[in-house]
């Protein structure tokens, strides 16, 4: 699963909702948060659960 960064900036309870529902029934998935580099025409993806 893909998060956007700024979903946990500016809706942090929404982020945190569907961490709960990841827990609960996609443990089994991993999440990355997709952040743009700051140079380049890429993105960046952080592993944070899984």
């Amino acid at each position: 699963m893909y998060v956007g960064h700024k979903l946990i900036d500016n809706y942090e309870s929404a982020y945190r909702l569907i961490l709960g529902i990841h827990e609960e029934r996609f443990s089994n998935v991993p999440v990355y948060v997709v952040y743009p580099h700051k140079t380049e025409l890429k993105l960046n993806f952080e592993k944070v659960l899984n």
